[in-house]
Order: C-alpha cells, then sequence, then structure tokens
C-alpha cells in the first residue's frame, strides 16, 4: 500500500485464475474499481458478475460500490476475486460473446 501517493494497489483474481493489480486513490468507492476492472475487460454486460473479497470475519462479501473500498476490506493486501454473480437461464440471448463463454463455464 502507498499511502504516501495517496494511491492503494489492489489485486484482481479472474475466473482464469489471472491476477491484475489496480492502482486505486486510498478513498476511492468501489465503483471506481468496477469500473477499472470493466474497462481492463473490456466487458460489455456487467450485471452478471461482481467482486468478492473475504471480511475480517472469513465471510465472502460482495464489494459494495457505494463505499469506501478500504472502508470495506480488512486487509487491502489481500484479492479480491471476479466472479460471476448471476447466472441467466438462457445463455444464448446474451449479447457478447465474451460474456456468452463466461456464463456457460
Amino acid at each position: 500500500m502507498d499511502r504516501k501517493g495517496k494511491h492503494v494497489n489492489l489485486r484482481v483474481i479472474f475466473l482464469d485464475d489471472q491476477v491484475h493489480a489496480f492502482q486505486i486513490h486510498v478513498k476511492a468507492f468501489g465503483q471506481v474499481l468496477w469500473e477499472a476492472v470493466v474497462r481492463h475487460l473490456n466487458l460489455l454486460e456487467t450485471d452478471y458478475f461482481d467482486l468478492e473479497y473475504e471480511d475480517a470475519h472469513g465471510l465472502q462479501c460482495w464489494l459494495d460500490r457505494e463505499k469506501a473500498i478500504l472502508k470495506q476490506l480488512p486487509n487491502p493486501d489481500r484479492p479480491l476475486y471476479f466472479l460471476v454473480k448471476f447466472y441467466t437461464p438462457d445463455p444464448t440471448l446474451l449479447e457478447d460473446e465474451l460474456t456468452r463463454l463466461v456464463v456457460r463455464t
């Protein structure tokens, strides 16, 4: 964590186990990280996915996009996970090929 520059590097583990670090302002809300992840993936249909982290009690929680990131994460050195949050009953109705591939797996 780089508090001097007022930024923190947050690691996100994607569905294919690749890890990417995002440099985010220490006071940024979850929406800022989410938008960086979506840009990184060139993801069009975002409603099916979200970011998950482990809280101080070891419970899996979805990152709240309307709250400051560092107020949610007990340890910003631990990674977040990009996961499928919702599955569609008919993947053929999805517009984006990338989303279809991910939701089917």
